[in-house]
């Protein structure tokens, strides 16, 4: 009786995981994206609004 119960509960555990893995989404098209130019300036694009935010690299001068 207690390996019908114990492969009641893996049979319904892994139903569980193939409704989770179908209803899952894409994480990388989140609202914000961002990135790294040529000159290492970070850049964050507003995916919803396309607006773009643009910060430098400082370098202290030897």
């Amino acid at each position: 009786m207690k390996q019908y119960i114990m492969g009641m509960i893996t049979g319904a555990s892994l139903i569980a995981c193939v409704f989770m893995f179908m209803g899952a989404t894409d994480g990388g098209s989140g609202r914000y994206s961002h990135y790294r130019d040529s000159d290492n300036s970070f850049n964050i694009i507003n995916t919803a609004t396309g607006e773009i935010w643009k910060r430098g690299i400082v370098r202290a001068k030897n």
